[in-house]
């Protein structure tokens, strides 16, 4: 009788600890390479995760004063560095796209505007619609979950379309990471690997860009 009650009670023990707490998605590897483990701000681009695509800011807050995260350095070059990082920051991850006319009084879309460059423009635009469909989360409830997938498909196919007609090759690269991103929410493996093999050849530079579709890319 004694073993028989022991025998339900580890049972029971083993089913509770099975509905337990445990770290959900990549929150394993996140605590493996967050920046700050190892004191060194040039990790930041490992900081990736399912809800996150790039350090918040109070990572950043335990940088050095003088770090810029890698995208918004792209940016910034891209700009001639004619925009304080600040701006482009701004610009990039926290305007809408609403808020991008010639009114604006970001001083990287004013630049922008002044060098009438549509094409940067246009991208960062069509960027921020795709913002909602860049997460397994965009339907967490499921109940229009292949209307996601559609609409997911529409602008994945639509970045590909302006990727192939852009003649501004910064511009090009930045419309097909998004369709590789597009792509691998949407589980279009194939064509994640087409457009990672047809552009990042060996001539192109390790930027973020690069391993960012990497990433991507890895997974499958």
């Amino acid at each position: 009788m004694k073993k028989l009650l022991l025998f339900i009670l580890i049972s029971a023990s083993k089913t509770l600890f099975a509905c337990g707490f445990y770290p959900y998605g990549e929150d394993t590897r996140i605590s493996l390479f967050n920046p700050r483990v190892f004191g060194y701000s040039s990790y930041a681009e490992f900081y990736y995760s399912w809800n996150s695509f790039a350090s918040s800011g109070s990572d950043l807050k335990q940088f050095p004063t003088d770090y810029v995260e890698p995208n918004t350095k792209l940016w910034f070059d891209y700009c001639r560095k004619k925009v304080d990082i600040q701006a482009v920051s701004e610009a990039v991850y926290e305007l809408d796209k609403n808020e991008m006319d010639m009114q604006s009084k970001n001083k990287m879309i004013q630049y922008l505007h002044q060098q009438n460059d549509s094409d940067a423009l246009n991208y960062l635009h069509f960027a921020k619609s795709c913002e909602f469909f860049n997460s397994w989360q965009s339907d967490p409830w499921e109940k229009m979950d292949s209307i996601a997938i559609l609409k997911r498909a529409a602008q994945m196919n639509k970045a590909i379309i302006l990727a192939k007609k852009m003649k501004n090759n910064k511009i090009k690269i930045r419309y097909t990471f998004l369709a590789i991103r597009l792509a691998w929410y949407n589980r279009d493996y194939n064509i994640i690997d087409s457009l990672f093999t047809e552009t990042f050849d060996q001539s192109y530079p390790k930027d973020i860009l690069y391993y960012w579709s990497l990433y991507f890319k890895s997974f499958f």
